[in-house]
């Protein structure tokens, strides 16, 4: 529950909370006060309605625990959006589902690539990755990248193989593994920095898809409870399919949302993480 969004324009007191404020005083409290889009009392309920006015909604939290916004200190926000628009393997159950999904967006849509991302093998019976010929059986006329749910790996079918050039004499990429069978033939699984050698090559979203998916990747944050966002540095290489190339630009168009005609701002704050411009030692 967002307190400001539902407070809205008028003045609130939220009571009966259990309130963590983060804050050394007070601690913890049992009423806020909301007045427009801010905050503008903390403490006891007796003293935030003297504060708020007769006038002011009085809303019963029922002993609700209430906490600051969170700030996630590593995200990619545009990624987070492009699997909203995009396709979404989020609670894949299997991979006899992940297969299903796949022939689905397969069906519905004409793109020359498919790239999605959110399955995850370890809640899978057996806990095994995907592999390219799970994919052919599939889809084999079109190149396939769908990247596990953290981002640090993805399985591509053949066709997406063979355009990047990875055989079974590619050797692994810095920072980066091609997984392979007992023969030494690449299984289509790629960890980290092998992502790339495929990722580059998925056509990158068009400037109006970057700004509509860094406002659904913020709107998604902060129905979970985010307010903040520190997204990778611009200087980033491109790690997926879904979001080849978007962290570079993601600063210039987290910023022109606030200036775009007809746009509302962003509902969260998105600022750069940053790098020591040297290894840090103890």
């Amino acid at each position: 529950m967002n307190l400001v969004a539902l407070a809205c324009l008028e003045a609130a007191v939220f009571f009966n909370a259990n309130l963590h404020t983060g804050a050394d005083t007070p601690a913890q409290a049992d009423a806020i006060v909301v007045e427009g889009e801010r905050i503008t009392f903390i403490g006891p309920t007796a003293e935030a309605r003297r504060r708020a006015g007769d006038a002011a909604r009085q809303i019963d939290l029922r002993g609700a625990t209430v906490v600051p916004g969170f700030t996630d200190a590593h995200a990619h926000l545009s990624g987070i959006g492009l699997r909203e628009l995009q396709f979404d393997l989020e609670g894949t159950a299997s991979l006899a589902e992940l297969q299903q999904r796949l022939a689905t967006r397969a069906a519905a849509t004409p793109a020359a690539w498919i790239t999605g991302r959110g399955w995850i093998e370890s809640r899978w019976q057996p806990a095994e990755f995907p592999t390219r010929a799970a994919l052919d059986a599939i889809v084999a006329d079109r190149p396939v990248l769908l990247e596990r749910a953290d981002g640090h790996a993805a399985v591509a079918n053949s066709r997406a193989l063979a355009l990047a050039g990875i055989d079974a004499t590619t050797p692994d990429p810095p920072g980066g593994q091609i997984l392979r069978d007992a023969r030494g033939e690449p299984t289509g699984m790629l960890i980290d920095g092998a992502v790339a050698l495929v990722g580059r090559l998925v056509p990158p979203p068009d400037e109006a898809e970057l700004l509509r998916a860094l406002e659904l990747g913020a709107a998604r944050s902060t129905r979970l409870g985010w307010t903040s966002n520190c997204r990778s540095p611009a200087t980033a290489a491109p790690r997926s399919g879904c979001c080849a190339g978007c962290d570079a630009r993601a600063g210039s168009a987290c910023a022109s949302t606030t200036r775009s005609a007809g746009r509302a701002p962003m509902p969260m704050r998105c600022s750069p993480a940053t790098s020591p411009a040297s290894p840090v030692t103890a």
